[in-house]
């Protein structure tokens, strides 16, 4: 790590270290130290709502408890106002209503007590130490934090790559004697039995995946969010990707618990609201392997379950390397809305009642990508990330599996000097053989050095099956994972090329920079939030020596200086385009047959013939590399099918819903691909296939 990162870092594990691990479980903790206790004065009827959020819990110095929440809840006027609605609309009785709304409460709120969470606490202090050699920890932001929950509510947006995020930030809070945030969690954690009551009272709540139709529990969800923001002094964390990211990449983020905390400010109930990215890096992931398996194969991921998580116990005796927490510069609510969202339309409506307006909708929207952002930014790139690039465009190229040393030093000096020009924060900014080798120790399973031959092998493939009993590669797959945590800050490098190469190397600054966000925009669901300032892109190429532009009207590719690079980028940029082109073509080709036919398939069918056609095209040799498809990349085309019109789920009584697709918009969609990126070979590639989709 650079000595500048250095600075910013603690190490967690040897600052907070015990003659005896479960001895963290009793450091002393006092969060809220920092809050001073109101005055009489300071809670005049002259006090600022600054003030009131103080004055909430001037009474005590704890929070509030989870039952008092709960409680809250219960007596609020939305509830009264839903129930009484729903006593006219379904004839249900007011007593029954209540018991229900009473059930949903008990079955979704947290119990957080301080013994349970250092009981906790401890044990997975105890497991953290036994399998990651260092937990760096960025704190410099915590003093700020501090001064923020004495003005108002805190809410922590994570990245969400294992289920280790929420226990790594409670931890880390937990330690440096700050207030450990409720946390939503998917209601799945309750079929893991003793686990999900576990969590719970260290601050866990549970909510259903989906509930838009059920009124009683969409206001009950509502409120209990919102007796957090403005009566209580927990700060709030969820995950704004909604589910773990299995492939790296930044998922698009879902918007709606972020549009039930901004509603509490838009109404006018709290005078602003914090929220801090929070980004979190592992060298090696606990679930790298069964993300592998689920990504390949397309087969659903397992429940979880108590006895699951037991057999899973031995991967305790694994090294997991390095964590690096990134607490990010917290941001306001007040200063991103401002001007952006006319509050007063909120307030012709009752307080309890929930009003979306077009304008609020769309900030939101706006707010949940400028926070993904954040995030990503803030992550930092650690050695494996980048050798797993290497490894997945190198490896392949001949059928030993092998990279020589020297090529992947070069390599890798190659792609950290690409990503320091993108500005992507990274642990090391230069490799040498040595430093390679060290990267490698957790990673045994995966690779190894030779020092004979100085080379750097894969570990042979085991044989894992897919749905349809085919053999598929899982290893790939699994570099592919830890090459996307850095791709979203070299998309629009490679993309830009694309786009040039396309023109055949001449192409107008104007002309430029309409493709560019044309293209961008296609790819928006597999790198989320990339920004694509046309003049940003072209500095970063020009100093990476790849065109020739000098702020002149035309770009030149032809009069590139550095063309290792240029081969860097490609070779990265691959799976990406392959996937978006030979999905389209298999849209296309589907669409002519069920038009013929008369003959529709469900979403998931469709997807592994995809999946099926697409590794065809590697195993006869007509793409070369290596086959590292995946169920979400095509899932991501999918969607921007169906955001484009092109791909319309059409439900069938009695069956799983199928797919139509619009011929019209998928011919206006696939001229654009067709005219922004050259994909004449693919489309080669999966006509000479001679098997039918």
């Amino acid at each position: 790590m650079n000595s500048e990162a250095f600075l910013e870092f603690e190490d967690f594990l040897k600052l907070h270290s015990f003659k005896f691990d479960f001895q963290f479980a009793f450091k002393s903790y006092d969060p809220w130290k920092f809050f001073a206790i109101p005055t009489k004065d300071a809670c005049s009827e002259n006090a600022t709502p600054q003030a009131e959020h103080c004055n909430s819990s001037s009474h005590s110095v704890n929070a509030p408890s989870g039952g008092s929440i709960k409680q809250m809840v219960l007596k609020s006027a939305a509830l009264e106002h839903t129930i009484r609605s729903l006593k006219l609309e379904s004839g249900e009785s007011e007593q029954q209503l209540r018991k229900r709304a009473a059930e949903i409460l008990d079955l979704m709120g947290h119990n957080q007590t301080v013994s349970w969470a250092r009981i906790i606490g401890g044990a997975v202090y105890c497991i953290i130490k036994r399998t990651f050699d260092n937990i760096y920890v960025n704190a410099r932001s915590f003093q700020q934090i501090q001064e923020l929950l004495k003005k108002g509510p805190v809410v922590f947006l994570p990245s969400h790559r294992s289920y280790m995020d929420f226990l790594l930030v409670s931890i880390v809070l937990f330690a440096h004697d700050m207030p450990i945030p409720v946390i939503a969690a998917a209601i799945d954690f309750l079929g893991m039995k003793f686990v999900g009551e576990l969590l719970r009272r260290c601050g866990a709540f549970f909510i259903r995946r989906s509930f838009k139709t059920d009124k009683l529990y969409w206001t009950i969800f509502y409120e209990y969010v919102q007796a957090h923001l403005h009566a209580a002094r927990f700060p709030i964390e969820f995950f704004i990707e909604g589910t773990r990211s299995r492939t790296g990449n930044f998922l698009y983020p879902k918007s709606g618990m972020l549009n039930v905390v901004c509603q509490d400010f838009f109404k006018g109930r709290v005078t602003d609201v914090y929220f801090v990215p929070v980004s979190i890096s592992y060298e090696r992931l606990f679930e790298e392997t069964l993300y592998a398996f689920e990504l390949a194969t397309g087969l659903p991921k397992p429940k979880e379950s108590t006895s699951a998580m037991l057999k899973a116990r031995k991967v305790l005796d694994e090294s997991f390397g390095n964590i690096y927490i990134n607490f990010g510069q917290p941001f306001s609510l007040r200063e991103a809305a401002y001007g952006r969202v006319d509050r007063s339309v909120f307030s012709c409506t009752p307080i309890f009642e929930q009003f979306v307006s077009p304008q609020s909708e769309s900030f939101v929207q706006e707010l949940s990508l400028y926070a993904i952002g954040r995030i990503q930014e803030n992550l930092y790139i650690q050695p494996w990330h980048l050798i797993s690039s290497v490894l997945l465009n190198y490896a392949f190229s001949s059928r030993s599996r092998a990279v020589p040393a020297m090529l992947l030093v070069e390599k890798l000096n190659l792609l950290a000097q690409i990503l320091t020009t993108a500005s992507c924060k990274q642990v090391m900014t230069s490799y040498s053989l040595s430093d390679v080798i060290k990267a490698l120790q957790c990673h045994v399973k995966t690779v190894h050095f030779c020092a004979f031959s100085k080379m750097f092998l894969l570990a042979p493939e085991e044989l894992n099956f897919n749905k349809e009993g085919k053999v598929v590669p899982i290893i790939p797959v699994q570099l592919l994972m830890y090459q996307n945590m850095f791709v979203n800050h070299l998309a629009p490098l490679f993309i830009a090329l694309k786009i040039i190469e396309k023109r055949n190397g001449f192409i107008s600054f104007w002309e430029f920079e309409q493709k560019l966000a044309k293209a961008l925009d296609i790819f928006c669901q597999e790198f989320v939030a990339v920004e694509g300032n046309a003049n940003f892109v072209l500095k970063m190429l020009e100093s990476l020596k790849v065109i020739h532009w000098n702020n002149a009207s035309e770009i030149d590719l032809h009069s590139l200086e550095n063309s290792e690079i240029q081969d860097v980028l490609n070779k990265i940029s691959r799976p990406y385009f392959t996937v978006l082109c030979l999905t389209m073509i298999n849209i296309e080709m589907y669409a002519e047959i069920s038009e013929k036919t008369g003959k529709y398939i469900s979403l998931s069918a469709l997807n592994s013939l995809v999946r099926s056609k697409i590794s065809q095209c590697y195993d006869s040799g007509k793409l070369s590399g290596a086959c590292a498809v995946t169920t979400t990349a095509v899932n991501n085309v999918f969607n921007l099918c169906k955001m484009r019109g092109v791909m319309k789920i059409r439900p069938v009584a009695g069956a799983s819903p199928v797919v139509q697709i619009e011929k019209h918009k998928l011919s206006e969609l696939m001229d654009e691909i067709r005219q922004l990126f050259p994909c004449d070979h693919l489309l080669f590639a999966i006509t000479s296939i001679k098997s039918k989709l």
